[in-house]
């Protein structure tokens, strides 16, 4: 075995081999007497400096940027909850104007309302894109909540709503969870007009 490595070291010219390599490998690239030995070195250079190269080269992964989130977790662009309507009917929308931002089918809807009044309150709900219960009965002095969600993707421009008609005219306080914001209201009707504010239910 020492005979060969001597017979093979007459090809191979030990500062051709880069380090790290095999003597072996070497000895095959450096074995051909006809090519000058500075040749191999060189293919050698060229292959590490590709090599390099192309873990050098940066990937660019294209994505779309996320929505800012305010500290308490949620996004900053809020929806903007509208009340309006005469009695019996008092129309809530919630309107959508955030660019680039979807609200996702299925988002969760959690509605507590509180009858202030002294009389049973029956709610009839007709919604847009949202679903919830139909009706609603709610007792003097009684507390109840009720759970739906979002039946579409809602995108930058849109509204989302429901209708609520009421049979007695009593007063409501009200908390709405949408999605991961909270909205408090309250009526009181004067002379068929209703009077809204801003008291959560209980």
């Amino acid at each position: 075995m020492w005979g060969w490595l001597i017979f093979m070291s007459r090809w191979i010219d030990v500062r051709q081999c880069p380090m790290g390599r095999i003597a072996l490998i070497c000895a095959v690239m450096n074995s051909n007497p006809s090519q000058p030995r500075a040749t191999a070195g060189k293919e050698i250079t060229r292959r590490r400096l590709t090599q390099a190269a192309i873990w050098a080269t940066p990937v660019i992964v294209a994505s779309k940027a996320a929505p800012a989130v305010a500290a308490s977790g949620c996004p900053d662009c809020k929806p903007a909850l509208t009340l309006s309507g005469r009695y019996p009917r008092i129309q809530v929308t919630f309107g959508y104007n955030c660019p680039g931002e979807v609200i996702a089918q299925g988002t969760s809807i959690a509605w507590t309302i509180q009858n202030t009044g002294t009389r049973t309150e029956t709610l009839t709900v007709t919604s847009t894109d949202v679903s919830l219960p139909s009706s609603i009965s709610l007792p003097a002095g009684s507390t109840t909540t009720v759970n739906g969600t979002v039946t579409r993707d809602i995108f930058d421009g849109d509204t989302l709503g429901w209708s609520i008609d009421l049979s007695a005219g009593v007063s409501l306080s009200n908390s709405i969870t949408f999605g991961c914001w909270t909205y408090c209201w309250s009526e009181r009707i004067i002379s068929a007009v209703f009077l809204f504010g801003s008291t959560c239910s209980r």
